[in-house]
């Protein structure tokens, strides 16, 4: 009410002569125009989806295109106290529920407009569901560290060492990028890793096939006397922030900010801001992408462009006939994941239609 009377209704240029709207009158013309008061509840969708026209549109296609298919993914975890809402119990009693919510079942999962469940039930292949042999598969997954995974041999600085030798990764070889400031190594092959076969009289014997460490890479780049240039002189290896990596402390300095948000303060910054190091891409999305499927990853913080979280709502939120017991649980829960009704994942689908729709 305080920001009705003191924000709402000066910013509407009216006089009340010094009165009020009380709560009781403002709540009178929340009636009077259709409110209701009623409890929020996740997951609610109001577009449509209780009707039954909610099918699938038979794709036109031009020449030359391709039928694009959505492939959300993610995990939760459900737990065998977690379905058992609802209990028989005479009036004036009540059962001591336990604190913990029992064991945990760990789920993932994709979820298809057209068809469902990636996973196709004996129905659906019997009718010989599946898509068509030029459809492009588009794999959507949530910022989980585990999907971020590089291969092995990916160029990363925090996997290397300042110096040469020890115990490093073995990055492969890469092309010296465009966005070096030194022109005339543009396009020059560089290799992460020391010969293997070099002969007992070279400088470098020691370090056969061993991987050349940052300081090394940055010499052959240019980039060491432009490093020390910026920093007084100094060549420090990884600094505070780059080790944290975007975490923030909890009062920022000037000094500090500066750290946080230059890429010259030290050696992994510098390799890390290079581009042929930012174009590396998970493990996860070359495999896809190999298979020449599409590979997205969702912004972080946005659940609700994923609508496989409306479907573990959806799971949730089903009743049950569970008795708190982890076996029980365990056969409940894909039989309740495989009785969502296609309409209703459509629906989920459809909404999240609607978030992208009002992002653009």
């Amino acid at each position: 009410m305080k920001q009705v009377n003191e924000v709402i209704i000066p910013s509407l240029r009216l006089d009340l002569s010094g009165q009020k709207i009380s709560e009781s009158a403002a709540r009178r013309w929340l009636h009077k125009l259709g409110y209701r008061l009623t409890e929020a509840k996740k997951g609610m969708y109001v577009d449509g989806h209780e009707y039954d026209t909610l099918e699938p549109i038979e794709s036109t296609l031009g020449p030359g295109e391709k039928l694009h298919v959505p492939l959300p993914h993610d995990k939760s975890i459900a737990q065998s106290n977690e379905l058992c809402r609802h209990l028989w119990i005479k009036d004036g009693w009540m059962l001591l529920w336990k604190k913990v919510q029992g064991h945990a079942i760990h789920i993932s999962d994709f979820i298809v407009e057209q068809t469902g469940c990636l996973h196709l039930s004996d129905q659906q292949l019997t009718k010989n569901v599946r898509l068509p042999p030029d459809a492009v598969a588009k794999f959507i997954f949530d910022q989980s560290s585990t999907h971020g995974a590089f291969t092995k041999d990916a160029l990363n600085a925090k996997e290397m060492n300042v110096k040469p030798g020890r115990k490093q990764c073995k990055m492969h070889s890469t092309v010296i990028p465009l966005d070096n400031p030194n022109p005339q190594l543009w396009g020059k092959p560089q290799d992460m890793i020391f010969p293997a076969d070099l002969p007992p009289g070279h400088p470098d014997y020691e370090f056969c096939g061993q991987a050349k460490g940052m300081l090394w890479v940055l010499e052959e780049r240019g980039l060491v006397l432009m490093l020390k240039a910026l920093n007084g002189g100094k060549l420090v290896g990884e600094c505070q922030a780059a080790h944290k990596g975007s975490e923030e402390p909890e009062e920022i300095h000037e000094d500090v900010l500066h750290t946080l948000t230059s890429n010259t303060c030290c050696m992994c910054k510098v390799l890390a801001a290079q581009q042929d190091f930012k174009d590396e891409k998970p493990l996860l999305q070359i495999i896809i992408e190999e298979a020449d499927h599409k590979c997205y990853f969702l912004l972080k913080f946005h659940c609700e462009l994923n609508p496989i979280e409306m479907y573990w709502g959806w799971m949730k939120a089903h009743k049950a006939a569970v008795d708190g017991t982890f076996l029980t649980a365990k056969q409940l829960v894909p039989e309740i994941l495989n009785s969502c009704p296609m309409k209703t994942i459509r629906a989920f689908f459809h909404k999240t239609w609607h978030y992208m729709d009002t992002y653009r």
